[in-house]
């Protein structure tokens, strides 16, 4: 079933209050538009029943209408929207509802089970991506780029450690892919400006992170254009922080480039006391001795083929010991999205670094701040 509108509002309903709180921060994560959550049937059929609400999303618990036929329900208040049924082991979708079924999701909801839901929206911008004044009224408005800060704990405590910094763009409502933008970006050889915009704005929020180490997801598209150390170094200064502060991610391909230019740069920052950190390694780890440089980090992506084990190859999993043990390379583990993935990363690296939804989602900075007070 394919979104057949616009979405203008979402409203949420969930009598579980751990539930509807996972609900709630998934749906949160894809959509920066006004979502109204509700415990009780009758708190949802009040906003609903209201002649000029704009609710044309109905995320809801099937649970809650056990003893209330949904479909008689959904037409005596004339909701014309669209519905996302989140299910208990066992249950089934009703035969019948008067609106369009766009999802059926299990419980307990994970993030990427929303991610087709909200990433319909992004389609409609597909054209609009492409167009270099609509990627420059992104770049210009304060309120379509935010940063978000991604907690990462060390696995054999489960300790906050640091954050990883993440941008998230947004269009009236609706949440871009970062990636799809950083590409549309790199292609208008925007991607001095977006470095200045996004450095300005990380700086503003430097004082909430002196104890704690930020990482920073970072591109050599058009390096040749633009002095990247340059910028870094005066943000660093700028922030009255130290090069050893932060960890800068760069993509695997960074390191394994024939470009003597990006090798040099690579070098640079880490002459002069910046952490590097390869994002998203998908080779041997044999293969880093290599590398003209030693890198401070390895990131893995956990997401696999289930959510209970970790993507990671035998062979990798009996060469992180000795990796980190005698070159004191840091292992992360991204993505870890249940409590099996988590105990697996405390056996494979005990003091491995690890993110992801199934511990704290990205959060702004005030709740940032939180989490560093706990």
């Amino acid at each position: 079933m394919e979104l057949t509108s616009q979405i203008q509002n979402v409203i949420l309903l969930d009598s579980d209050d751990k539930s509807r709180s996972t609900a709630h921060k998934c749906i949160q994560y894809l959509w920066a538009g006004h979502i109204e959550v509700s415990r009780s049937i009758e708190a949802a059929q009040q906003k609903l029943s209201e002649s000029d609400h704009s609710f044309n999303l109905f995320i809801l618990s099937l649970t809650d209408f056990e003893d209330i036929d949904l479909a008689s329900w959904l037409l005596g208040i004339g909701f014309k929207g669209q519905v996302v049924l989140m299910l208990e082991n066992g249950e089934k979708a009703p035969d019948f509802i008067p609106c369009d079924l766009l999802a059926t999701l299990k419980k307990p909801v994970k993030l990427h089970d929303f991610n087709n839901i909200f990433s319909m929206n992004v389609d409609t911008f597909s054209e609009r991506l492409l167009d270099l004044k609509f990627i420059i009224e992104l770049l210009n408005r304060r309120d379509a780029m935010s940063i978000e800060f991604q907690p990462q704990y060390i696995a054999k405590t489960e300790v906050l450690w640091g954050f990883e910094c993440l941008v998230r763009f947004q269009h009236k409502g609706i949440r871009l892919d970062t990636l799809t933008v950083i590409q549309a970006i790199e292609k208008f050889t925007m991607m001095e400006v977006f470095s200045n915009v996004f450095f300005k704005r990380l700086a503003e929020l430097l004082p909430a992170f002196h104890n704690y180490r930020l990482s920073i997801n970072l591109s050599l598209y058009n390096i040749e254009k633009y002095d990247l150390f340059y910028l870094l170094s005066e943000f660093v200064k700028k922030g009255q922080l130290k090069p050893s502060d932060f960890t800068l991610e760069f993509a695997n391909e960074a390191y394994f480039s024939s470009s003597v230019q990006a090798i040099e740069l690579l070098c640079k920052f880490k002459s002069h006391g910046f952490q590097l950190a390869i994002d998203g390694y998908r080779g041997d780890l044999k293969s880093l001795k290599g590398l003209p440089l030693l890198v401070d980090e390895v990131k893995f992506s956990a997401i696999g083929r289930t959510d209970d084990e970790i993507n990671l190859s035998p062979n990798n999993q009996i060469l992180i010991k000795p990796l980190s043990k005698n070159l004191n390379t840091r292992i992360v583990f991204s993505g870890v999205e249940s409590y099996q993935q988590v105990i697996q990363a405390q056996k494979i690296a005990p003091h491995s670094i690890i993110q992801g939804y199934y511990l704290a989602p990205p959060v702004s900075m005030n709740d940032a701040v939180l989490l560093q007070k706990k």
